[in-house]
């Protein structure tokens, strides 16, 4: 809302945190904004909505932008579990289908078939130095 509870005075400041948070502060945020750059050139564009995972394949997140730099690379934003927020870490976004949705049993795989790949990415500063 519009009330900065980071500013050390205002009148009723104790009065509104006791009201609105009974446990004496607000939550803690667990979920952020990250830069990602996919650093292979040639493969589909990631778009809003598309899964972001870490390097085990847990589910931490979604794309909520992509576009190409000046350089070729793909570059965008998501929002993710800050855990894995800190530039350098490895990600991976697995782009949504643009056919029709797979939903055959991996045993039932014949050659030919396509899946859905993931590209490989890396989370970057959140601004670029100029």
């Amino acid at each position: 809302g519009y009330v900065k509870l980071h500013k050390p005075f205002f009148v009723g400041r104790r009065a509104y945190i006791e009201h609105a948070y009974p446990a004496g502060r607000p939550p803690r945020r667990r979920m952020g904004i990250i830069r990602f750059r996919i650093e292979e050139k040639g493969v589909r564009v990631p778009k809003q909505g598309d899964v972001v995972v870490d390097s085990k394949g847990r589910v931490i997140g979604q794309v909520t932008s992509c576009a190409m730099d000046t350089e070729g690379y793909l570059v965008g934003m998501a929002y993710v579990d800050l855990r894995h927020s800190k530039p350098g870490t490895p990600i991976n976004i697995f782009p949504r289908p643009t056919r029709e949705a797979w939903d055959k049993p991996y045993e039932e795989l014949e050659v030919g078939d396509r899946l859905v790949m993931h590209n490989e990415a890396v989370v970057v500063k959140r601004f670029m130095r100029r």
